[in-house]
């Protein structure tokens, strides 16, 4: 993966993460007798355990990708190939 792929993929993980709270926003929003069964499941298992495991594990992975780019952009070096001696310029 090239930088700039590396930098889309976090932007675009974090626009999905801001998506996701304004959907759950919008949906408590709605009148409750306006909303679907599944919408209202869908809600239920958002505010039990479950979706707090679930937000929880997200927000991790999240923070992760971001430990993960950071390593690739600074600390990780590309292997040198096997003819060329490190003494070479």
């Amino acid at each position: 993966m090239t930088e700039l792929d590396l930098l889309n993929l976090a932007r675009s993980t974090t626009a999905n993460e801001v998506s996701m709270l304004t959907v759950f926003a919008s949906l408590k929003a709605l009148p409750a007798r306006t909303l679907s069964e599944i919408s209202k499941h869908y809600l239920e298992v958002n505010d039990s355990w479950l979706g707090y495991v679930a937000s929880f594990v997200f927000n991790s992975a999240f923070y992760i990708l971001w430990l993960g780019v950071f390593y690739l952009l600074f600390f990780w070096k590309k292997q040198t190939t096997a003819g060329r001696s490190d003494s070479a310029s």
